[in-house]
């Protein structure tokens, strides 16, 4: 029986475990921060996880939260984590249409991950589901083929420009 034991820690300092980038697409620079693995699971094959900032709320909400810190923990079991900010104002689906394809296909060539996920957190996860939306022709641009997704407080009721429910409302024909 192969056993594997991770020693999970809940908060970074600052700068710890983690490189940053920046990446250009359709026309900005963007920046995406790589938390890699902090042990290899023994057994089973493990995934990368791509997450999307809440745009409003600064990274610490992520890394250095206490008990609700998402990256260290997902990094304690094996996960890599990319975290990609969306600037403040930025149009929701333009990010997640035009955008977030060219900076997935980077993340993609910089990773030997076959497996991938993709999470959303508040507003990031509108502009996950634009991204979601065009899934197989971005899975073709990029060569990351996402598996599973999660949102983390994504209300789609947001009255924020571009959100995703404005587009689902214009597509229906219903109030959302």
């Amino acid at each position: 029986m192969l056993g594997c034991q991770s020693i999970s820690t809940t908060n970074y300092e600052e700068k710890e475990n983690r490189r940053d980038f920046t990446i250009d697409a359709a026309g900005g620079s963007y920046g995406v921060s790589l938390f890699p693995k902090t042990y290899g699971a023994l057994a089973g094959p493990s995934f990368s996880l791509v997450v999307v900032s809440p745009v409003l709320v600064g990274d610490t909400v992520l890394t250095n939260s206490g008990k609700s810190s998402l990256i260290p923990w997902f990094n304690a079991r094996g996960v890599a984590v990319w975290l990609v900010r969306i600037p403040p104002g930025m149009q929701l689906e333009k990010f997640g249409r035009q955008v977030l394809p060219t900076i997935t296909a980077a993340i993609r060539k910089n990773s030997n991950d076959a497996q991938w996920v993709m999470a959303g957190v508040s507003l990031g996860g509108q502009a996950v589901a634009h991204y979601l939306d065009d899934a197989q022709k971005n899975a073709t641009v990029s060569g990351m083929l996402v598996k599973a997704a999660f949102f983390l407080g994504t209300g789609f009721d947001y009255a924020y420009p571009g959100s995703f429910s404005r587009r689902l409302a214009g597509v229906s024909g219903q109030h959302v």
